[in-house]
């Protein structure tokens, strides 16, 4: 909890000497530290290095003692992964579900992984899997979905979202990220639609909505959003009649 990453460092080096007990709750909980380190521009390069390397040797150690564990592989996956080393970590993830092949969230792992490789088509056979374990879990379904869009195969999202939720026009933010991606901005048009629909009272969604229209080239769509927003925001009519003067010109 403190600002001084030094003395946590310490810390954590003194818990891990007292013995067997507790020792891998305390290797995740160094990882956790290793990943907040690494993303603080306050901490030192070489600083950052050697607390990687250490989160790292310990994670290993953890599955050395714990050979049959996949715990220990998804915090080393998930360490690699954050440090670029996609295909260490891929193999770390591997290895998990291996151990534990019924686990969806392993699953997620790997295709996140692709993903960031850039692997499309991976990704997406991966996260069938993941899918198919546990239609009703609506994360799969979004991640499946998502992942078909970036791979150019609306058809098969479109099938899946029908599948998870009854409906193409689903107000999740991963779905507004990947048709913001891959430049679909009639989709993305109706997600934020949808968002809209489940809550009237957030201007945020109005504004985005309009956003949307604006970037599907359709300025009346755009305006008609928040003219309509001022009758339901009486209190932000100035912030919405400049919004509508922007998106005029």
């Amino acid at each position: 909890q403190s600002s001084d990453v030094q003395q946590g460092f310490d810390d954590y080096q003194r818990a891990l000497s007292y013995g067997y007990l507790g020792k891998q709750e305390i290797r995740e909980q160094l990882t956790k530290f290793a990943l907040e380190a690494g993303g603080s521009p306050n901490v030192p390069a070489e600083f950052k290095d050697k607390i990687i390397r250490n989160a790292l040797t310990e994670l290993d150690a953890n599955i050395k003692e714990n050979p049959g564990d996949p715990r220990p592989y998804l915090f080393l996956g998930g360490l690699y992964s954050r440090i670029g080393l996609t295909d260490y970590a891929l193999a770390a993830f591997q290895e998990a579900s291996r151990l534990s092949p019924n686990k969806q969230q392993i699953y997620f792992e790997i295709g996140d992984v692709y993903l960031q490789k850039g692997d499309y088509k991976n990704a997406a056979a991966v996260m069938e899997k993941a899918f198919n374990l546990d239609t009703s879990y609506n994360t799969a379904g979004i991640n499946l979905a998502a992942v078909y869009i970036l791979n150019n195969e609306q058809a098969k999202a479109d099938q899946t979202l029908i599948k998870s939720f009854g409906t193409v026009e689903v107000a999740d933010i991963i779905l507004v990220q990947v048709y913001s991606r891959v430049k679909n901005y009639d989709r993305l048009v109706s997600t934020w639609k949808a968002f809209t629909q489940r809550d009237m009272k957030n201007l945020d969604y109005r504004k985005n909505l309009a956003g949307a229209y604006l970037l599907a080239d359709d300025k009346i769509g755009a305006i008609k959003v928040l003219t309509d927003a001022k009758k339901d925001f009486p209190s932000s009519v100035a912030e919405i009649d400049d919004l509508i003067k922007q998106a005029w010109q």
